[in-house]
């Protein structure tokens, strides 16, 4: 019975949890007939005889106890089995419909062998397709460009033409939610992504990388860049061992450096500066505040003829050295500052990098008033762009380099509208199933 409901769940537990269950389906073998054969029984035994002799302790409970325990601790083995998560992407919902036909079909015509097999076959393509989730549309030419809601937080993949990812940022960690495992792992997996090759981690606020321990212990990460600065934490400890586990050196980003290059698309560091700039830089030195944020890593994506700027939580200070080492050149779009902070407006570096677009990382309702009004209002006089987590959740630019267009857009352009009726009937439906087969485009 326990093998019927894993196998009939299995594409809600994929499309919810991103995750098959194989290794529960195994346990639950063993695990429910120890629980309903021998610890239940003992528990009901217990109390039975507690009321029928009326004594004040309950029977057996040192063993009941300690056979608790050890179960607990058999199924918490059994669950760090490497392998025991196979995550995958959420499986499309006309392919849960199709899974639960062969299902229905194999069950009314299991007497006729050849259908039998011919749905038996169709659950094993389904089943294998959706284990695999492999990467699409990748030809080498096009680019997408993600902007993560992570509420407070800053978290960006890029994807590459050539099929490189890169990672900046995880988001943060609550007391029970951790943005890395709840948003960042479920959009990469979404997306067919296993291996990152490059994850960067801008400078060490918990906003910033406290989701990044989730990421490096489930994906394979190939490299990992970070400014060298360190804290005591117990979150950037957590990071720290999550990298010496995978094996990961920490790379130090500095200016004048490229990140990954390829053809003619490349990835540059802006910030911070090199040794020779930065005169107070030691490894291992401890920093906060603003001296944290002005050292984030900032990186500049240029492909074709399309600019992006990645500038995590720089101030003015590293605003206005940036702007004096480099020439004009106006950025297609702008991750801004410090989540939209008063204190990360720079109208000289503003009207040098002149942004078409710019989106801005940023909590609903967040205890610090971001973004601040005058940074609105800076962007709004230029004519930019401006789109918010916020207000518009997720953010992702595609684009070609061989096509100077780029396409933004929002998670809340495919949120469905609720139908009024009769005053937006057929109007509203239009819209709906527009949005939805916008969602399969993508």
């Amino acid at each position: 019975m326990s093998a019927v409901v894993t196998l009939t769940t299995a594409p809600f537990v994929a499309f919810y949890f991103n995750q098959v269950p194989w290794l529960g389906l195994c346990a639950n073998l063993v695990a429910v007939p120890v629980m309903g054969g021998l610890l239940v029984p003992m528990g009901l035994v217990s109390a039975l005889w507690q009321l029928v002799t009326g004594t004040e302790g309950l029977p057996l409970a040192g063993a009941i106890q300690w056979s608790l325990d050890r179960f607990v601790l058999v199924l918490d083995k059994a669950s760090s089995f490497p392998g025991g998560e196979w995550h995958l992407a959420s499986p499309s919902v006309p392919s849960m419909l199709l899974f639960y036909g062969c299902l229905v079909t194999i069950w009314l015509w299991w007497n006729q062998r050849r259908i039998r097999w011919i749905a038996g076959a169709g659950l094993l393509l389904l089943i294998s397709w959706w284990l695999w989730s492999p990467r699409l549309l990748l030809d080498g030419d096009r680019f997408r460009v993600t902007f993560l809601d992570v509420s407070q937080g800053d978290s960006v993949v890029i994807e590459l033409p050539d099929g490189e990812v890169v990672l900046i940022d995880g988001g943060t960690t609550y007391e029970r939610f951790d943005m890395g495992r709840g948003v960042v792992a479920p959009y990469l997996w979404n997306r067919g992504i296993r291996t990152i090759d490059h994850v960067v981690a801008t400078h060490p606020q918990l906003d910033h990388i406290g989701g990044l321990s989730y990421i490096l212990r489930h994906f394979k990460v190939k490299n990992f860049w970070g400014t060298g600065d360190e804290r005591e934490e117990p979150f950037y400890q957590r990071l720290r061992q999550a990298v010496a586990s995978q094996g990961l050196i920490e790379q130090i980003a500095r200016n004048h450096h490229e990140l990954w290059s390829s053809s003619d698309c490349r990835i540059s560091i802006l910030n911070p500066p090199d040794a020779g700039e930065d005169q107070e830089f030691s490894p291992g030195r401890m920093r906060e505040g603003h001296a944290l944020n002005n050292r984030s890593i900032v990186l500049q994506l240029a492909c074709g003829d399309h600019r992006m700027l990645f500038t995590a939580d720089v101030e003015q200070e590293a605003l206005s050295s940036m702007s004096d080492n480099s020439g004009p050149e106006r950025i297609d779009v702008l991750k801004v500052p410090h989540h939209g902070a008063g204190t990360s407006l720079q109208y000289d570096w503003l009207n040098h990098v002149n942004p078409r677009h710019a989106v801005i990382s940023v909590g609903l309702r967040n205890a610090y008033g971001h973004p601040a009004q005058k940074v609105l209002d800076a962007y709004g006089k230029r004519g930019t762009l401006l789109y918010r987590t916020d207000q518009d959740g997720g953010i992702w630019v595609t684009g070609k380099r061989s096509n100077p267009i780029l396409t933004i857009h929002r998670t809340s352009d495919q949120k469905l509208q609720r139908i009024a009726f009769p005053s937006c009937f057929r109007a509203c439906e239009q819209s709906n199933w527009a949005k939805l087969l916008m969602r399969f485009e993508e």
